[in-house]
């Protein structure tokens, strides 16, 4: 996830709450560490085995 001045917020939250199962208060504070550190990854462990 990068940060930039052109999406909008509400945007960030709808995608980020719907995508990702999380809460607003969650997302709120998912969105001020990826504005302070200019950036966030996302990882997801995998359930499959060969």
């Amino acid at each position: 996830m990068l940060n930039n001045n052109s999406t909008p917020t509400k945007f960030v939250v709808i995608i980020i709450q719907r995508y990702f199962n999380k809460d607003r208060n969650t997302v709120i504070r998912i969105m001020l560490k990826v504005y302070l550190k200019k950036c966030g990854v996302y990882t997801q462990k995998s359930y499959y085995h060969d």
